[in-house]
């Protein structure tokens, strides 16, 4: 453990550059950069994210592992294959430190490599290895340069002992992006290291899928303005799940979470839900899946002092010079909804639906309801069209009594992408993204506009 926390201690950004991820001494020690990228990182978290991680399929009746015959690849060696991308990105940003006035514009040039990788062990035992490693350059404020570790990046072992699937797995991910970010503005510094290893294992028995697993997540921010939010936390998770019918499965869920922050700043707390989920797919171009329950957070009271929340340059501005906060315990409830269809071969669709607590930037609880619609058009075998939009609506310092900075938020953000496939190996992208923030409090609103231009080679 004293290894793991060290590790993590190397992943922090030197206290020169704000902003910057620098792994301090690391760069004589090629292996211990690449052990510290596998163990370090996951955001704040309660018990509603590691239900949302089972909601992927993690616990889903009827699951097997993938065969390997079909996917893609371009390295093979013996069983082992390998996909590899490499993208350059050039991007605009109108208001890269989403501020309310005075934004500060920027090109941004990305270079990222894109690895995915499967081995099977034996036909039903895969190893498979997903990254996405880049470098984000600031042209006009390099204070902001930095790695990105993009979502999706993660290795996984999936093995069955007859009815038994065991899946092992960490995923990682760096980002530092306020627009991507509905609970944050007038910054560009916000972001951090996300790592989450565990294990999840399903136990078939005939028409009762029976679940059970356990994640520790670990988050180190990528400036040291919000070092207050490292945090680590403990999330056990188990599922019930019966099939009413070939098409319809449902069942109990329930999770808790132990919140860990390393600093007394926000409070250490346990988080349990319980509910009920349901899960229709009536063919295999259309399906949806519905949850919901009751949700409980005991908050320790362990903050010790706000007086960080003045040196960083987030919404919370106006929140206490001094002080500790206190929160009090927190019955609520969670809901999601989710549809996606297939219409055609060329034409899907989908839309999302969230109601939950979550902890906060500068509060230990932020009740987020979100809907999110999306769509696809694959206009001609080269030529295809994607469009996102999201909202949500915002609570910051849920059950607060003295110390969280309390703020109601809306948060819209939209996007629409295309993509043209110039020839087999070589795919240009070009996308626009818009996002717009509502704020009680004065600094807390702003808009952002993001234009991008990608290039995708995948050598044959």
């Amino acid at each position: 453990m004293k290894t793991f926390r060290h590790l993590i201690k190397l992943c922090r950004p030197s206290a020169v550059g704000g902003g910057r991820l620098f792994v301090a001494g690391m760069a004589r020690v090629p292996w211990a950069a690449a052990l510290a990228m596998l163990v370090c990182s996951s955001s704040s978290s309660f018990a509603q994210d590691a239900l949302g991680s089972v909601m992927q399929g993690s616990f889903s009746s009827g699951l097997a592992a993938q065969s390997t015959a079909n996917l893609p690849y371009n390295i093979k060696y013996g069983d082992f294959k390998l996909l590899a991308r490499l993208t350059l990105e050039a991007d605009w940003n109108d208001n890269v430190n989403g501020a309310t006035s005075g934004g500060q514009h920027d090109y941004i040039i990305q270079p990222t490599l894109q690895l995915k990788g499967t081995y099977p062990i034996t036909p039903a035992n895969i190893l498979t290895l997903s990254t996405e490693i880049g470098y984000a350059e600031y042209l006009e404020h390099p204070v902001y340069n930095g790695l990105r570790i993009n979502a999706g990046s993660r290795i996984s072992f999936d093995m069955f002992i007859k009815d038994v699937h065991l899946n092992f797995h960490d995923s990682i991910q760096e980002s530092q992006d306020t627009g991507s970010q509905g609970a944050v503005a007038g910054t560009a510094f916000y972001g951090g290291l996300n790592n989450t290893a565990g294990v999840l294992g399903t136990w078939n028995l005939g028409k009762l899928v029976l679940g059970l697993g356990f994640d520790e997540s670990i988050y180190v921010a990528s400036s040291r303005l919000f070092d207050y939010e490292n945090n680590a936390s403990e999330n056990p998770v188990a599922r019930a799940g019966y099939k009413f019918s070939p098409y319809l499965t449902g069942g109990l869920e329930a999770t808790a979470s132990f919140l860990d922050y390393e600093d007394a700043v926000l409070n250490n707390s346990k988080s349990y839900n319980m509910g009920v989920y349901a899960q229709w797919k009536p063919d295999a171009y259309f399906q949806v899946s519905l949850r919901g329950g009751y949700a409980i957070y005991d908050f320790g009271q362990t903050s010790e002092s706000t007086n960080v929340f003045r040196e960083g340059p987030g919404v919370a501005s106006s929140g206490p010079a001094t002080g500790v906060i206190r929160t009090s315990d927190l019955s609520t409830w969670y809901a999601g909804a989710t549809v996606t269809h297939q219409v055609t071969k060329a034409i899907s669709y989908g839309i999302s639906l969230t109601h939950q607590v979550v902890p906060g930037v500068q509060s230990d609880a932020t009740e987020v309801t979100s809907v999110g619609p999306t769509a696809g058009w694959a206009i001609t075998d080269h030529l295809s069209l994607h469009s996102t939009l999201s909202y949500d609506h915002g609570r910051q310092g849920l059950g607060n009594i003295s110390g969280n900075v309390n703020e109601a938020y809306d948060w819209v953000n939209g996007s629409l992408s295309a993509d043209y496939a110039m020839m087999t190996t070589l795919v240009l992208g070009l996308s626009y993204r818009r996002g717009m923030r509502y704020s009680n409090l004065e600094g807390g609103s702003y808009t952002q506009d993001l234009i991008s231009l990608r290039l995708t080679y995948s050598p044959k």
